[in-house]
């Protein structure tokens, strides 16, 4: 008994607590030194979100993978495909995820832990029938993950009430962002660190800045020791001069205005470069976060940007989506999945689409019927022939009555 004993504590126990992407940080907001950025400012994922640029950059990620219709298909015969209301998976995912989140609530949270994160975990409750019913978010502050040491990954949640639970790799729905060990995925929060740091550091010192009536405009300079008691006599009068900009100092009272201005600083333009920085940290176009300074909002410039921004920001995720939750609720061998619908952002693009088409079939190197499958229609009879070319048929029927003359005589 005790081999078995030593066996099953070898695949159960955990390993010791190890560096990198799988230590408590990932989960917590706990500002301590690896925390702290080269400008001295903390970066927790709380304070890196009340920043207006990381507020903006993750709501349009998030609200806009929440907001596609979810789906749930059954595949039938050749490549047709339909909707499976009737699976009991369909309510959950398309529309009402648990009894407290709506579907567009859980892929939202779903989305801010992934972008602020890296991570997002969902609890599978099952129903009375077995099958999935409900899937539960867990907030990143309740949760750790630890690598067992038979390879699984655990995942340890605290309840509401204090208690902790252990759950494995197969009673969850586990969306990693980009990841270094293929176990957990890395925060953005923590490895942009300094770019955030940079932008909260701007931002504190213009708020202190403007607190201070902008910039200084003046300097009283005191020609002479100042007593202490003429400094408590003067003391409320040159606070009032302080905070209208003017710096004041001893030896004497000499007055000179000062011509640097904030500009002269460029401290605008700082704050414009954080701005783009992070919009690249989140591969957000400007104009999504509504900077127009460097884009056009008209005409075919904002339509192109917003092409880019499905297909290299948003498609990623809802790849990572589709093939998570087809993987941990249906299965591979499963004739049901779930699948986006993504029309309703390119319904811009939907005439260059359709014409595009059109001459894919005209000039015959694609049939209707893949035409269709393309659009996620199914699709019809007679769809996988190529359609005549025009003037190929009975092009000169005069020729074709003579032969027939001929064949008679």
């Amino acid at each position: 008994m005790r081999v078995f004993t030593k066996i099953a504590k070898y695949f159960s126990s955990a390993e010791p607590e190890m560096p990198g992407p799988l230590e408590d940080y990932w989960y917590n907001d706990a500002a301590g030194p690896s925390a702290l950025a080269s400008s001295g400012v903390a970066v927790t994922v709380d304070r890196a979100l009340r920043q207006a640029a990381v507020m903006s950059c993750v709501k349009v990620r998030s609200e806009t993978v929440a907001s596609l219709p979810l789906h749930v298909y059954r595949r039938g015969p050749g490549d047709t495909q339909d909707k499976a209301y009737d699976h009991p998976l369909y309510h959950v995912l398309h529309s009402q995820a648990n009894r407290r989140h709506t579907s567009f609530e859980w892929r939202e949270f779903g989305m801010n832990c992934c972008c602020l994160r890296g991570n997002a975990v969902s609890l599978k409750q099952s129903g009375r029938r077995g099958s999935v019913s409900a899937l539960i978010p867990v907030p990143p502050s309740s949760l750790h993950i630890e690598k067992l040491r038979n390879g699984s990954l655990a995942y340890n949640v605290t309840m509401s009430n204090g208690s902790k639970k252990q759950y494995g790799e197969e009673d969850v729905i586990h969306i990693r962002g980009m990841s270094l060990d293929g176990l957990v995925g890395l925060s953005p929060i923590e490895y942009a660190r300094e770019t955030i740091g940079l932008t909260i550091s701007a931002e504190e010192h213009g708020a202190r800045f403007f607190r201070t009536g902008g910039r200084a405009t003046s300097h009283l300079k005191c020609m002479g020791k100042v007593s202490k008691e003429t400094k408590a006599a003067y003391s409320r009068r040159i606070s009032q001069m302080q905070a209208a900009g003017c710096i004041v100092t001893d030896e004497g009272f000499e007055w000179t205005p000062l011509s640097v201005t904030n500009e002269d600083m460029q401290f605008l333009e700082s704050r414009k470069f954080q701005l783009a920085d992070i919009a690249r940290l989140f591969r957000v176009p400007l104009h999504l976060i509504q900077e127009h300074e460097k884009s056009t909002s008209w005409g075919t410039g904002i339509e192109s940007f917003n092409r880019q921004f499905v297909t290299h920001t948003i498609r990623p995720w809802l790849v990572r989506w589709e093939q998570r939750l087809n993987a941990d609720l249906f299965g591979e061998d499963s004739d049901y999945f779930v699948e986006f619908n993504v029309d309703g952002l390119l319904r811009g693009d939907t005439l260059p689409r359709y014409q595009a088409h059109e001459i894919g079939i005209r000039s015959r190197f694609m049939t209707p019927n893949e035409v269709r499958k393309i659009e996620g229609l199914n699709p019809i009879d007679g769809g996988d022939d190529f359609p005549p070319i025009a003037g190929a048929v009975n092009a000169n029927p005069q020729n074709e009555k003579t032969q027939e003359v001929n064949d008679d005589d």
